[in-house]
């Protein structure tokens, strides 16, 4: 996994014991849509690099319900995000 300050984790058993950690704020100051796995099943495989989410977001939250995963809110860098992403 890269170096984040700021990230957001979650995890759900329907999700087949995996941690997922969306967006973030990097060392340097800059926003991400990056979204990492950790399969805990599996852990020798390490982290692994998903979709990415559509907008860079940090300050977020995010929620588990009905094997999905909703990532809302938070703030871009320079102003605050007001969508929601699956």
């Amino acid at each position: 996994m890269r170096t984040k300050w700021v990230h957001y984790v979650y995890s759900q058993q329907n999700l087949l014991f995996r941690i997922f950690v969306t967006g973030g704020q990097t060392e340097t100051g800059n926003t991400t849509n990056s979204v990492e796995m950790f399969d805990v099943e599996n852990p020798t495989q390490g982290w692994s690099m998903c979709a990415s989410m559509i907008e860079m977001r940090r300050n977020h939250a995010i929620i588990a319900y009905d094997n999905n995963a909703f990532v809302f809110g938070g703030y871009n860098g320079s102003s605050r995000v007001a969508s929601c992403e699956k």
